[in-house]
């Protein structure tokens, strides 16, 4: 998430951000724990308003 907002901070107005990870998976698998996980939830999250 953290990673997601930085570069959505530093990103200029021609700069293109790839994200380039879970796809069509909502969940990240970190030892044995399931966490939800969504990137396109996120950016969603992080642009809401900004258009």
């Amino acid at each position: 998430h953290a990673a997601i907002a930085r570069a959505l901070e530093v990103a200029g107005a021609d700069d293109v951000i790839v994200l380039a990870g879970k796809g069509h998976e909502t969940y990240q698998i970190r030892g044995t724990v399931k966490h939800h996980f969504d990137e396109k939830e996120i950016v969603r999250e992080l642009t809401a308003g900004k258009r």
